[in-house]
């Protein structure tokens, strides 16, 4: 059986699903459906038992990758990076994947996914400050929210430690099994970016030149709706569990569903006092990154909100 030999790692909002998508696209590579069934991901295991697709065995995973017959056989699962069990797990599964590491500006990423944790449900404080100050309570099992599949999405401060990650992964891997992708970049000079990843991958350029945006903020239309797609209700759930499998499989019905259930959201905004603190917790981390990657991200240090 097909065993993936490629792996985008992570970080969540961070560009992962546009990389995704223009992988998919390219005639040698294969990209597994669901986008992340998160199997390495253990120590995230709430949300694994959330998958679309039931994953209860390495046969069961494997089964995703059946009949590829491509050079690169990959999949994309966003919270790996902060796995402390998926990275060295999944090189014991395979030691020759590569992997492709995706991150931004972590001050921006812990506000973005805190406001994808309030879309999924997972997060029912709406206000980012509050959220942020209930990450010791919330650690110790207090204040989690009646909807959240996994306690540790919550704790933004460990999710957003990109430099002690990327290093992790670093000391795991030889250097030409990692790639790390700035959303800057790929914002920026999205068909460079594209074209190095090409590269990394070994894979021919097919001159793609369309780099449309991909997994855009969304809110919910109607919260019963949400509750009722993201929940195992005690009479619904099997029906919802079925709708949700079929969805999985047929990108009409995910693209339909979507339309009904969300609507684009406006850029979240926060505090000067916020986005301060922010700055002075993940300082050291932004060091540490431009330390590993050799590159200076000193615009990262701003603490004026981003203009986009």
């Amino acid at each position: 059986m097909t065993k993936p030999n490629f792996f985008i790692v992570g970080a969540p909002k961070c560009g992962t699903s546009a990389i995704h998508q223009y992988l998919a696209e390219h005639r040698d590579v294969f990209m597994c459906d669901p986008k992340e069934p998160g199997y390495w991901s253990r120590d995230f295991g709430g949300l694994l038992r959330r998958r679309s697709v039931p994953l209860e065995s390495l046969d069961d995973y494997l089964k995703l990758f059946a009949g590829a017959q491509h050079s690169v056989v990959g999949e994309g699962s966003t919270l790996y990076l902060a796995s402390q069990t998926a990275i060295p797990d999944l090189l014991q599964f395979n030691p020759a994947a590569k992997l492709l590491v995706m991150l931004r500006n972590p001050v921006d990423f812990v506000v973005s996914f805190h406001r994808q944790k309030t879309f999924d449900l997972n997060e029912d404080m709406t206000d980012f400050g509050r959220a942020w100050q209930l990450q010791s309570e919330r650690a110790a099992g207090r204040h989690i929210p009646p909807h959240c599949h996994e306690p540790a999405v919550l704790q933004y401060e460990t999710l957003g430690r990109f430099g002690t990650q990327l290093q992790r992964v670093q000391n795991l891997v030889d250097h030409d099994q990692v790639k790390v992708v700035l959303m800057d970049d790929l914002q920026q000079r999205p068909r460079e970016t594209f074209e190095s990843v090409l590269s990394f991958l070994q894979l021919p350029s097919e001159g793609r030149t369309d780099f449309p945006r991909v997994n855009d903020a969304r809110t919910f239309r109607f919260r019963f709706l949400q509750v009722l797609y993201s929940q195992d209700l005690p009479i619904l759930g099997p029906t919802v569990r079925f709708a949700r499998r079929v969805g999985a499989q047929s990108e009409a019905l995910r693209s339909f569903w979507n339309s009904v259930r969300a609507k684009p959201q406006r850029k979240a905004t926060i505090s000067q006092e916020v986005r301060a603190e922010l700055h002075n917790v993940f300082g050291d981390e932004i060091g540490l990154l431009e330390e590993l990657l050799q590159r200076d991200l000193s615009a990262w240090r701003s603490t004026a909100a981003p203009s986009s």
